[in-house]
């Protein structure tokens, strides 16, 4: 008998993704990443608040900070 577990965890990271013109850089990096279901950008906050949902655990914080910072942002994971 296999049993399957399907993990859905949520990275939490602040950054300075401040406009439309950097939604249109990082959205190809960030939708190149298979592991990566969804994720969005709380433009509205201070902190830029970037939410990475993935289903996979093999994501983790430093590869999201790595996508960002080889595509010039700034990047760091909020503490829960």
């Amino acid at each position: 008998m296999t049993i399957t577990t399907t993990q859905n965890d949520i990275l939490i990271f602040r950054t300075n993704i401040r406009n439309k013109k950097d939604l249109l850089t990082i959205t190809p990096v960030l939708n190149a990443d298979t592991r990566i279901l969804h994720w969005n950008i709380a433009q509205d906050d201070t902190d830029r608040v970037l939410r990475v949902k993935s289903n996979s655990s093999v994501l983790y914080p430093q590869d999201i900070i790595f996508l960002l910072r080889e595509a010039g942002f700034f990047c760091e994971e909020l503490p829960d």
